[in-house]
């Protein structure tokens, strides 16, 4: 919570904070009822912060909509913007948690901004779906779980659906690598090979802190690749593999 107040300090809108930050990841499933009061207490504290600061906050949380869930709420400074739960579970998350139905993208004054929770960044389909729906940043409470989520996943997800992608990693993860943040950029041109200009930005791994990086919502609506456009060319009527 500090540094959410020391990051709106020194200006910065948008804060993502790791995968249920305050309490272990098994949580949950040894204690339900107590992983949601201290939930409810959190998610009180972040939603009087951003009202107080004028900043956007997300995180994710142990919620009770419709079933126990795993769940990133997004708050402004009007309150909370919107909240989505966890599609893929854990074998851990599904001893207590009932996945998610849809993806969600919120419209804010910061841009479209679409929320992926823990585990389902291990899934292209995710950010795919996000993508579609027009995202400019997606916000992600993360718990890395292997190197190659931060060497090659999160920067593969923001080039190919063009969008900035902000993970924000626990300290204990079981990959111990710091937080990600993936920026779609123009200060390097687009060659053969290169799906989308994307600058990754990695905090320290020892130590909590936090990380900075400026993005620019208008950049992730850059569709063009090479003089094709790699989103509208897409061919859907043929993807129907993926949902058989």
């Amino acid at each position: 919570l500090d540094l959410v107040r020391d990051a709106a300090e020194v200006g910065c809108k948008l804060m993502v904070l790791p995968e249920r930050f305050f309490q272990p990841l098994d949580a949950a499933a040894r204690d339900l009822t107590a992983a949601l009061s201290q939930s409810a207490e959190v998610a009180k504290e972040l939603e009087a912060m951003a009202r107080e600061k004028g900043i956007h906050v997300a995180c994710s949380l142990v919620t009770e909509d419709g079933g126990p869930r795993h769940t990133t709420v997004l708050w402004g400074p009007d309150g909370e913007i919107g909240r989505g739960h966890q599609v893929h579970l854990t074998d851990t998350d599904k001893a207590w948690a009932k996945a998610g139905e849809a993806f969600v993208a919120l419209d804010t004054a910061l841009g479209r901004i679409g929320l992926m929770t823990g585990y389902d960044s291990l899934f292209s389909e995710s950010a795919n779906v996000l993508g579609a729906l027009g995202c400019d940043i997606v916000v992600h409470p993360a718990s890395w779980r292997l190197d190659w989520e931060v060497d090659y996943a999160m920067p593969e997800r923001a080039a190919e659906s063009h969008m900035s992608v902000i993970s924000a990693n626990r300290m204990d993860s079981a990959v111990r690598r710091g937080s990600l943040i993936t920026t779609a950029c123009d200060s390097r041109p687009i060659g053969a090979g290169d799906l989308n200009p994307i600058w990754p930005v990695e905090a320290p791994r020892a130590r909590e802190t936090l990380l900075r990086a400026q993005v620019d919502p208008s950049l992730s609506r850059r569709t063009d690749l090479l003089g094709m456009d790699v989103l509208k060319d897409r061919a859907p009527g043929l993807y129907g593999a993926l949902t058989r």
